[in-house]
């Protein structure tokens, strides 16, 4: 078991990425949810203590949660990860997981708690997300410090490879939101969809769930796919991107800047931490909204003046709301 300490100035990414939220209306769309009591606590309001360890009952899984999930108030949503590259380790992405585990989440993540990051090609496996996704429904809740878990609260999210898988899991109806970063299927014929297990974009139809696409811009290698997934889904769905996060650096500023935080004499220090940290708020808000019915926080993201609209950089848009 692995207790570590998130950042503190992750603690306020609403202040650092200025926010200004405007009400511009919600959905009637039945396959999202209905305001609840959550309203009151929305996960941007706290930052839990947080653990990483073994996915008890699940091996080859880490879980990311709050040391008490009593301390989140209520039952806890879980959401299930797909690494970058499809890899069989976690470790590249600790600092993402955790800090969303600390807004009140319970992550589990495909690779053991103790696996280190290898070089390796993988091809996109729908069977790692499926193992997960059963055993939250199946036995997690009978674990020693998970009775809080709420089984039909249950996001996907991963980025590149892994976000296609979470896109493969999104037609489980069991799976309540999906999370796309940096990632979409090719077209059908196309040569890189050999490389991806043979899907395409048409395996985007089959989506049953609330869908955020996030991608880096022009330089990102999805960009052209995540257009086209965008284009293509039917159900809700959002695509928010920063050209300056490319493939990888939405994900990966904490580790570039951990040791600098706030030194602007440090190359690229400043925007790759402030680009992580907005990105990393987009999905807190995405599931709190998508999995909480905190409706507040699709201001973040829908309409011409979204919160997120408003932030430089980024450029916002919905579809099917």
């Amino acid at each position: 078991m692995h207790r570590y300490r998130i950042p503190l100035a992750l603690t306020t990414l609403a202040t650092a990425a200025a926010l200004t939220l405007s009400a511009c209306g919600g959905s009637d769309s039945s396959l999202l949810p209905s305001a609840t009591a959550a309203d009151a606590t929305p996960a941007m309001n706290r930052f839990l203590p947080v653990v990483r360890e073994a996915a008890p009952g699940l091996p080859g899984y880490t879980v990311y949660r709050p040391v008490d999930l009593a301390a989140v108030g209520g039952t806890v949503p879980v959401l299930l990860w797909g690494n970058g590259a499809c890899k069989t380790s976690n470790h590249q992405y600790w600092d993402v997981l955790g800090a969303i585990a600390a807004r009140g989440f319970v992550v589990v993540a495909y690779g053991a708690a103790d696996q280190v990051v290898i070089k390796e090609t993988n091809t996109v496996t729908p069977a790692r997300m499926q193992a997960s996704l059963d055993w939250v429904k199946n036995q997690a809740t009978s674990h020693a410090g998970y009775a809080q878990l709420d089984t039909g609260k249950i996001g996907v999210f991963g980025t590149s490879c892994g976000g296609l898988e979470a896109l493969l899991a999104g037609a489980d109806s069991r799976v309540k939101a999906v999370g796309a970063l940096n990632t979409g299927f090719f077209a059908a014929g196309s040569a890189g969809s050999t490389s991806t297990g043979g899907y395409t974009v048409a395996n985007v139809l089959d989506l049953k769930a609330p869908t955020l696409f996030v991608g880096g811009g022009p330089s990102d290698v999805a960009y052209a796919q995540t257009h086209s997934n965008y284009d293509a889904a039917t159900v809700p769905v959002v695509l928010a991107e920063n050209p300056a996060g490319g493939h990888s650096g939405l994900w990966a500023g904490l580790r570039y800047t951990f040791a600098a935080v706030g030194d602007t004499t440090a190359t690229g220090s400043t925007v790759d931490y402030t680009i992580t940290t907005q990105a990393i708020e987009t999905v807190v808000r995405w599931f709190d909204y998508t999995l909480n019915g905190v409706t507040a926080q699709g201001d973040h993201l829908l309409g011409t003046n979204c919160g997120l609209c408003q932030v430089s950089g980024w450029t916002v848009q919905s579809r099917n709301f």
